[in-house]
């Protein structure tokens, strides 16, 4: 009989869609998927192969992410965090390119370049904490102005309301 030795192939993308991008919310998790399990494992038609997924090439090269060797997996790494800015002078990435290299270890191999498109996630403003606690005297003339509340968001045209909850009318 003949002896055929398939490729690994990864399942969903092909080295035809490169560089092949997913977008990857800056709110991922340390140790988060940047996509579903398995969508990025390359498999090899011959049942006795397993196939070792390794991250030959990044761009940057300190990039926060890793390769699970059995199943392709691309996680952030644990203590890492993704970060999106509007800014153009900000030094986070707004993408990072990796190159994965399937092996089934009997010659068979396949490469795929992906770039992971860092998202924007519309996050709640941050209220700073005051410098003193705010008081006001008793005998203030209606509309001093006895505390000022600051808040900062990091979107692109970020506005702010600001509403009083639970006050009080002792008039």
């Amino acid at each position: 009989g003949e002896c055929f030795n398939n490729e690994p192939v990864f399942r969903h993308l092909s080295s035809a869609d490169a560089p092949f991008v997913i977008d990857v919310p800056e709110s991922t998790p340390a140790g988060g998927r940047v996509a579903e399990s398995g969508y990025l494992e390359a498999v090899d038609a011959d049942e006795a192969h397993s196939v070792i997924h390794e991250l030959t090439e990044a761009d940057p090269p300190d990039h926060p992410f890793n390769v699970a060797k059995c199943g392709g997996d691309i996680r952030l790494n644990r203590g890492a965090a993704l970060d999106h800015h509007a800014d153009p002078d900000s030094d986070a990435p707004e993408h990072y390119d990796l190159t994965i290299h399937a092996d089934d270890e009997n010659l068979g191999e396949d490469t795929l370049v992906l770039r992971l498109r860092v998202t924007d996630v519309d996050e709640p403003p941050e209220v700073l904490p005051p410098a003193a606690p705010p008081t006001a005297r008793e005998d203030a003339a209606p509309g001093t102005l006895v505390h000022r509340v600051e808040a900062r968001d990091d979107g692109v045209n970020a506005r702010f309301a600001f509403a009083f909850e639970g006050a009080s009318d002792f008039g």
